[in-house]
């Protein structure tokens, strides 16, 4: 799915708020019909930080909701990351529109080079999630690209933990 022009896809008033081109997207078909997008796009000028969303498309108006997971709405104690410090750590918190969001991240941070990789999965239904991972170094983004195909889309509601052990 890499290399689709995904700004295409959406809805035009809804792309033109992007702030930075996308670097890539998977869809998912939740049970209730709804239609689950997974973005990435740089976040800041030195590549650190990527922005990653998911975002649900209303079948019924084509109109793009509020996020269902924004990664960056993350209770700040939670990401708890030193410079030069490697980490690994687990983190659930239910996001502000009611949505349950379980994340683990690792990865270090030399002095000077922004080198994270962290995976989050989000329950869309009671039998279904929705699986990414994403890494960013700076300034070379497309150094990383590669690791943006680790997707997983599982039926498996507690067997996925098992694909985020490191």
């Amino acid at each position: 799915m890499l290399g689709v022009n995904w700004t295409e896809y959406f809805h035009p008033t809804w792309a033109i708020q992007l702030e930075h081109p996308l670097q890539w997207g998977v869809s998912s078909q939740a049970a209730d019909g709804s239609e689950f997008l997974l973005l990435a796009a740089p976040q800041d000028d030195n590549g650190c930080q990527p922005h990653i969303v998911i975002r649900r498309i209303v079948q019924t108006s084509d109109a793009i909701l509020n996020l269902d997971c924004y990664i960056d709405d993350l209770v700040p104690s939670l990401m708890g990351s030193e410079v030069g410090f490697s980490f690994l750590e687990r983190g659930e918190f239910t996001h502000r529109n009611g949505n349950r969001c379980v994340y683990l991240e690792y990865g270090s941070e030399p002095e000077g080079v922004c080198l994270k990789t962290r995976t989050c999965f989000v329950t869309l239904n009671s039998s279904s999630t929705f699986v990414f991972s994403c890494s960013a170094s700076s300034p070379a983004w497309n150094r990383y690209t590669d690791l943006f195909n680790h997707i997983v889309l599982s039926s498996s509601d507690k067997s996925d933990l098992n694909l985020l052990s490191f």
